[in-house]
């Protein structure tokens, strides 16, 4: 689940579902609100079906959810990291609640991130606006941290952005 508050009001993304053969394999997408319409992953059929519609779509092995993808790509380059190069590109069937297609994220190079518990190598990949996806994402993933996110910047076609940032790993 991710809740994200802003001026323009509250939003609710949550994504549920199981580790598959190929990573992250979602079940369930909603956006919004737990109540509203949600996008089922149907693995067994290779469909997608939007809301209480009739109406599906091809199903990708590896598609992910707008939530989901984010921890997928960090699966991807926990695989590919070696093999990667400046420039090299990861695509993934991307499906939300509003915009599907094939997202190709580019690999932009390594940058040192400081973090509160010090400094970490990161790799930063970005997917540019396309007419699937009208939002620039930049993600900022960390090899010795798991291959997390340590950094998520979504920007919107006005401008506007919303940037998440790694603040603390709690100790247990």
């Amino acid at each position: 689940s991710l809740e994200v508050t802003t001026p323009q009001g509250s939003r609710l993304s949550q994504s549920s579902g199981t580790i598959g053969p190929d990573g992250l394999a979602p079940n369930v997408y909603m956006d919004r609100a737990p109540d509203g319409p949600a996008v089922r992953f149907d693995w067994q059929q290779g469909l997608l079906a939007f809301g209480n519609s009739a109406a599906s779509i091809s199903l990708q092995r590896g598609a992910q959810d707008p939530l989901s993808v984010w921890f997928q790509l960090g699966t991807l380059l926990n695989v590919k990291d070696a093999a990667l190069q400046e420039g090299s590109r990861l695509f993934i069937q991307t499906i939300g609640a509003s915009d599907t297609g094939l997202g190709a994220f580019q690999v932009m190079g390594t940058e040192t991130m400081v973090l509160p518990d010090g400094e970490a190598k990161i790799i930063k990949l970005q997917r540019d606006p396309s007419q699937n996806h009208p939002q620039k994402w930049e993600l900022w993933i960390a090899p010795a941290k798991d291959y997390v996110p340590l950094r998520v910047r979504i920007t919107e076609p006005d401008g506007n952005y919303i940037d998440f940032q790694w603040l603390d790993t709690p100790r247990v």
